[in-house]
């Protein structure tokens, strides 16, 4: 049978923020929500979809407070339709802790009105991350709706099961011809065309009609409008006000055996999905991945720790926090496709979040660092390890002494040897005009030490600090050079710069790249949401020929550092003219320690307009494919798509470049060796080809891989770009000039490189976990009161003393990654702490491992992720076994010490 049942169902999509700004949209929403709630009750409506995200509610309660208790009445009875996100986010591009919490927050936002949508609906990301079945079906999620990214070679119908690697699965529908559809153009069309577009590629005959559109006013004419369908359909279509639950009610009684998708939806064949916007707005991107990783894997655990010691956990202040973040994360947010004035604001978020959970860190940390027993030494440094695993590594700490000279010990009394790598004297009385009036008796000096330290899983180790006045044995001091062979090495590296180019020689596979690192620059004739190349492009190799290069040397580490400035064109019309008037100062620095990843540091003061810049790696490692991290795992991605030559004549909105998204690393794997890069904020990679047309070119097969700096572009849209024909992205009516997107500014970044036999996901996560968290340390002294902003004020210590050595909790479990160790949600029972676990790896774990628990711990539990109990597990010795985890599964656990 032709006869469909269309299921119209009245929205609205409200962007967070976009070409206007937050504060704009939300005076619109309060005149919006009154049409709305007189729609709703005189039943002009019978139900109405809120975006799905909380976010937006909570601002209009903010500035309507008295219409809650009206509001409220319309969620419980399933007028109106609220959650469960609090942002629409973007899933490609921020952690999995990030997607979780935004889901948790949403749904506990949501309930808090009496009921929260329990529906995976995403109608304007940009892609589908390839975790998100395990993660609605994590939340008790069965249904999700989303319109880009998924293409015919990936599944050649709209309605389809998506199953993760760990047998997750939830229902979907694909709203193929968008979100929209209650605009103008469309909604005035006949409806059999209406039925005919929204239905192509349907194996069921009951089709959504999405009626909605961006910040659109609402219709009170809707019943109206669909008789109006009902008496016209001359194919005997049947339209009905609905829900996405009644079509996929509908769906699922006419479909027994769906299609099964498995993996991520990344493809732009019916709608556009950016595949170059993870490198726009690179500061925003660095800023927002520092406090991800701070809240996860610092400030949340360190909460817990001093919960377990005496300090009370904030969960509201953590919340703040998290929502703080979470409403940078909506998918033009993250992406930075806005106006300036909105990025602008962006920025101010994240600066809010980033001060708000340094804070948080610092008062923890003086406050349980002024509480440890000292009383015979009470010049004392603490060093914390956030991490749930024991580490032993290079650590960097400061020290003030009045003394230039000191010794550290450990707590059997034993010395621990450092080395100071910069010693500043300074002064601590009251300022003065003139330093000849200052008192000699209060200058002191502040340290820079570097030492190796054996630490406990999240835990602390007290060493002392002992005052001399002549130079400790055995503490060699550093030394930099400015060799003419500049040269570093540790146990498995040896870098040289020979004529400006980088040389790496690999000790223990006979590797050898004769020039394996150089900056590439290009033109970039895009916009905010996407690089294109310039039609007359002229690509730089960017080396380190005419920079001043120095060797920095300790027992512990060496350093390699180049200063100088590269001149690159201007802007597009001086890249056409081959000329370089604009300089841009940078400094270099690659540091090699034994048993850790390759350092690199940059800093750029970028003065150049309309360009984009890569880090690349030139390597052996030849493959067709890479593997990048993912919220919860990895994913693997061919070099080259298979619709990169035919994109055009298919009609895809966008070419499907080798340009790819990851979230902290990615890697080149073959049978003989495994290269990785970490990344600490570049978000973007790209797999190089050959410019020559070898079989290999043909097959997609290299070793070049690159991790995107940043993009430098002027304008939110533009139409008929190289990669991506056709109308402009964003505002498709109006050119908006975005002149803070040149990014004109000291930039800096911070990645790492490792060589390894083959590919162990967890080893990578956990060897980029300690990578981008070092451990902390506070110092127990009144020398400097401004080693951070509050040290001047004062603070009680604890009334009972902690030791000067202690570990709270030790995973043991090598094939999985800790993502959050935070104490229970307040809404779940707010006792108890949990730990999330996850294997990134395709292969099925028999027994992980376990966890070392706190004496007082009595209960454990496996939880889902809205922290619901699943089942009790049993604890035996002070220790819980993990138990089996199938590929990619993510577990989460509680434990508690109330009976």
């Amino acid at each position: 049978m032709s006869e469909k049942t269309v299921h119209v169902i009245p929205h609205t999509h409200w962007d967070f923020e976009w070409y206007f700004t937050h504060p704009e949209s939300s005076v619109q929403l309060v005149y919006h929500m009154d049409d709305l709630f007189q729609a709703l009750e005189s039943g002009q409506l019978n139900q109405y979809i809120l975006d799905g995200q909380m976010s937006i509610v909570e601002d209009y309660l903010e500035l309507a407070p008295e219409n809650r208790e009206r509001l409220q009445r319309l969620v419980k009875s399933d007028h109106l339709k609220t959650g469960p996100w609090y942002t629409q986010c973007d899933q490609l591009i921020v952690s999995g802790e990030s997607i979780v919490r935004n889901l948790l927050l949403g749904i506990q936002a949501a309930q808090s009105l009496g009921k929260c949508w329990m529906m995976g609906y995403a109608p304007d990301a940009f892609g589908q991350s390839i975790d998100m079945p395990k993660i609605y079906a994590g939340f008790g999620i069965r249904h999700s709706v989303f319109w880009r990214g998924l293409s015919r070679d990936t599944c050649p119908w709209r309605e389809f099961n998506w199953r993760s690697e760990d047998g997750s699965e939830v229902s979907c529908y694909q709203i193929r011809n968008g979100y929209y559809l209650a605009e103008p153009q469309i909604a005035g069309m006949d409806p059999d065309e209406i039925v005919s577009m929204v239905s192509q590629d349907s194996r069921s005959r009951h089709v959504p009609f999405p009626f909605g559109a961006d910040q659109i006013k609402v219709d009170a004419g809707l019943k109206s409008r669909i008789e109006h369908y009902n008496q016209h359909s001359r194919t005997g279509h049947h339209f009905v006000e609905s829900s996405y639950e009644a079509l996929f009610d509908g769906i699922q009684a006419q479909v027994h055996e769906p299609f099964v998708v498995a993996g991520e939806m990344i493809d732009a064949q019916f709608s556009k999905i950016h595949r170059s916007i993870y490198a726009t707005r690179y500061d925003h991107k660095q800023l927002n991945d520092q406090v991800e990783t701070r809240l996860t894997n610092v400030l949340e655990p360190l909460m817990v720790l001093a919960d377990f010691l005496g300090i009370h956990y904030k969960p509201s202040l953590v919340n703040n926090i998290w929502k703080q973040l979470l409403r940078c994360h909506a998918h033009d947010s993250a992406g930075g496709c806005n106006s300036d004035r909105t990025n602008q604001q962006i920025l101010q978020r994240l600066v809010h979040a980033d001060q708000m959970s340094a804070a948080g860190v610092d008062f923890l940390l003086r406050k349980l660092s002024e509480s440890v027993v000292s009383e015979d030494t009470p010049d004392s440094v603490v060093f914390y390890n956030t991490l749930p695993y024991s580490r032993c590594e290079r650590v960097v700490a400061g020290i003030d002494t009045e003394q230039p000279f000191f010794r550290l010990c450990d707590e059997a009394g034993e010395s621990v040897d450092y080395t100071i790598l910069s010693s500043e004297r300074c002064y601590r009385g009251s300022i003065r005009r003139s330093e000849s009036e200052h008192d000699q008796s209060l200058y002191y000096y502040q340290h820079q030490i570097e030492l190796r330290l054996a630490l406990p899983a999240l835990g602390l180790r007290c060493l002392h600090v002992t005052e001399e006045h002549q130079p400790p044995q055995g503490n060699a001091p550093q030394e930099t050079k400015h060799p003419s062979q500049p040269e570093i090495r540790n146990s498995q590296w040896t870098i040289r710069c020979v004529d400006g180019r980088l040389a790496l020689d690999d000790h223990q596979t006979g590797t050898y790249w004769p020039d394996f690192l150089f900056i590439r620059d290009m033109g970039d004739d895009g916009d905010n949401y996407d690089y294109s190349p310039p039609v007359q492009d002229w690509t730089l190799r960017l080396d380190f020929c005419e920079a001043d290069v120095q060797v920095r040397c300790t027992p512990l580490s060496q350093t390699l550092i180049f200063k100088g400035v590269w001149q690159l064109p201007a802007d597009l019309t001086e890249r056409q003219q081959h000329k370089t008037s604009a300089a841009l100062p940078y400094r270099l620095e690659l540091m090699l320690a034994d048993d850790q990843p390759l350092d690199l540091r940059m800093e750029i003061d970028n003065q150049a307009c309309d360009h984009r810049m890569q880090l690349v790696f030139s390597t052996d490692v030849m493959t067709t494919g890479s593997v990048a991290d993912t919220p919860f795992g990895t994913v693997s991605r061919p070099h080259l798509h298979p619709r990169i030559h035919d994109w055009r004549d298919k009609g895809w909105k966008e070419e499907p470049s080798c340009i790819y998204p990851l979230l902290h690393h990615v890697s080149l794997s073959n049978a003989e060796k495994t290269l990785t890069l970490l990344s600490c904020g570049m978000k973007e990679y790209e797999v190089i080809q050959p410019q020559n047309k070898s079989a290999g070119s043909l097959s997609g097969e290299s070793g070049e891989l690159a991790l995107t700096l940043f993009r430098s572009v002027g304008w939110l849209g533009k139409p008929d770009l190289q990669r991506r024909p056709g109308i402009a992205s964003g505002q498709q009516f109006k050119y908006i000039p975005t002149p803070d997107s040149q990014l004109l500014q000291p930039l800096s970044f911070r990645a790492g490189m490792m060589l390894s036999g083959s590919f162990h996901p967890a080893e990578i996560m956990q060897q980029w976990q300690q990578f981008a968290v070092p451990a902390l340390s506070y110092q127990q002294q009144e020398l400097n009161r401004f080693t951070n902003t509050m040290k001047y004020f004062g603070v009680n210590p604890l009334d009972k003393p902690l030791p000067a050595l202690m570990s709270l909790l030790h995973i043991n479990a090598p094939g999985l990654v800790c993502s959050a160790v935070k104490r229970a949600e307040v809404e779940s029972g707010g006792d108890g702490v949990v730990i999330r676990l996850f294997n990134p790896s395709s292969h099925s774990l028999a027994q992980a491992g376990e966890i070392q628990l706190p004496a007082d711990v009595v209960q454990a539990f496996e939880v889902n992720l809205s922290e619901v109990v699943c089942r009790e597990l049993a604890i035996e010795a002070g220790r819980v076994r993990l138990g089996a985890f199938a590929p990619k599964q993510v577990k989460t656990f509680k434990f508690s010490s109330v009976s």
